[in-house]
C-alpha cells in the first residue's frame, strides 16, 4: 500500500503543530530558536523536525558548516499557516 500524507500524520508525533506553527513566515531558523519558542525538549523536537523532515514539510540548509538551518517547504508553510489561523480562533 502506498504511503499516504494526511492531516493525522501531523499527530502522530508530538510538537509537530508547534514547530510549524513556530516557524510560519520565518526564512530560516536555527533549532536552537524553534526549541526556545516552542518549550520542547530536545528529544521531542528532534524527533518533530525529523518527523517534517519525512513528511517533506521542512528542509534542511546546510549552506553553513557551522550551523544547521531549517526552512518551511512551499507545502509546510500553506500548513503552517493554516495552523495558524485555527491557533488564532482558539484563543479568541
Amino acid at each position: 500500500m502506498e504511503y499516504q500524507r494526511r492531516v493525522w500524520d501531523l499527530e502522530k508525533q508530538s510538537g509537530i503543530v508547534k514547530c510549524l506553527i513556530a516557524m510560519c513566515g520565518k526564512d530560516k531558523q536555527m533549532l536552537s530558536t524553534i526549541a526556545h519558542k516552542t518549550e520542547l525538549s530536545t528529544t521531542v523536537l528532534h524527533r518533530a523536525i525529523q518527523r517534517l523532515i519525512d513528511l517533506e514539510l521542512v528542509d534542511q540548509d546546510r549552506s553553513d558548516k557551522l550551523r544547521r538551518y531549517l526552512v518551511l517547504t512551499d507545502k509546510g508553510q500553506k500548513i503552517a499557516e493554516k495552523l495558524k489561523e485555527i491557533d488564532k480562533i482558539m484563543i479568541g
